[in-house]
């Protein structure tokens, strides 16, 4: 049982590590979008396997991870890959967060 414990796998970039993450239940899966990282996001295959896994009942909330890019960079990424959290690790301001928030869009301020 998790009362009150939600699980958040990041840093996914590998199709198959995907879908076999998706299929332990976790509450939110991180992808990050930060060309400098070794876990930046390249194969956007990955998100076609997880609008299959989501038909079959597993489907974390996403989580994209930003570090000080543009709203309309941000909002592209949102839209394209269905990301429904904003993870912003960079120079973002409480307005660019908060024009976020106005997109229907969760952030997240690390």
């Amino acid at each position: 049982m998790r009362e009150n414990l939600e699980i958040k796998v990041c840093g996914n970039k590998f199709p198959t590590n995907a879908l076999a993450v998706c299929q332990l239940q976790i509450d939110y899966m991180g992808f990050i979008f930060h060309e400098e990282s070794p876990r930046n996001v390249e194969n956007f295959e990955i998100f076609d396997v997880l609008n299959k896994a989501s038909l079959e009942g597993f489907s974390p909330k996403r989580v994209g991870v930003f570090v000080s890019k543009t709203e309309d960079e941000v909002l592209n990424k949102v839209r394209k890959h269905n990301l429904q959290i904003v993870q912003a690790h960079g120079l973002e301001s409480p307005l660019f967060c908060q024009k976020l928030k106005e997109e229907g869009l969760e952030v997240w301020k690390v």
